[in-house]
């Protein structure tokens, strides 16, 4: 897999994520900060673990420049080395080598054919037939934001989630079970599989809706819906929640 440029889903919206690694810039910096970030668990486990405020964790991700003390302390609450964060300097992490081999495994990822639809959606016999895909999970780490191996990828169809995702978008989707939140997840409704936001609308309800406003939404009962693993007959499965998107090249 390769030549992609990755977006993150986070609080509901995309975002171009930007990785400019090597480069002894504030800009550059604030790039390695923004994936140590990632590799260490994210802004609040981070902010909370070095006792830098969020506010300044905000300045130094929006291109600030930081001091060498929290940068000393980011590092080490973010589990890499102080040299790459700092200049981009050797490796990111200074992992035991032990622990770098486990962490340089690779995950394969299955590629379905199958084409979910931001649209009307396609049908089971659709999901048939794969590739197949290996990737280091230190790049999944670094890029992802993820060691998880319960990932695969899908092609989407449709336009119904535009302008956040677009036909022909690759999607990279966490199938394992979650508690349920407002988020983007490729889901089965009534046999069609389809790629939707869903909302929390009352302590009863879930809303399915879109993002392009031409498509309608409509409201399931919390009873009715359930995750694909679980084996149980629901009116809406859900099989995985949406973490990331590309253009793909392969």
């Amino acid at each position: 897999m390769r030549d992609f440029g990755p977006y993150f889903l986070g609080d509901g919206l995309l975002r171009e994520s930007k990785l400019s690694v090597g480069s002894d810039t504030i800009t550059a910096r604030a790039d390695r900060l923004k994936v140590a970030i990632r590799f260490g668990g994210g802004n609040t486990k981070v902010a909370e673990r070095s006792g830098v405020p969020f506010s300044t964790l905000s300045n130094y991700l929006a291109g600030r420049d930081m001091k060498a003390d929290a940068m000393v302390t980011l590092a080490r609450a973010c589990g890499v080395s102080l040299s790459w964060l700092a200049s981009g300097d050797g490796a990111m992490t200074n992992d035991p080598p032990e622990l770098a081999m486990q962490k340089s495994d690779s995950v394969v990822l299955k590629f379905f054919h199958a084409e979910p639809s931001a649209g009307r959606g396609v049908t089971p016999d659709e999901w048939e037939g794969y590739d197949e895909y290996e990737l280091p999970r230190h790049f999944l780490a670094g890029v992802f934001g993820t060691w998880k191996k319960d990932l695969f990828l899908v092609r989407v169809q449709g336009d119904s989630m535009q302008p956040s995702i677009n036909p022909g978008d690759a999607l990279l989707v966490d199938y394992t079970p979650d508690a349920l939140a407002q988020a983007i997840y490729v889901m089965n409704f009534h046999g069609m599989f389809i790629v939707k936001r869903l909302a929390i609308k009352d302590r009863e309800t879930f809303t399915v809706t879109s993002d392009n406003a031409r498509y309608p939404s409509f409201d399931v009962p919390v009873e009715q819906v359930a995750w694909v693993r679980a084996g149980e007959a629901r009116d809406l499965t859900i099989i995985g929640r949406v973490v990331a998107r590309f253009q793909p090249n392969i």
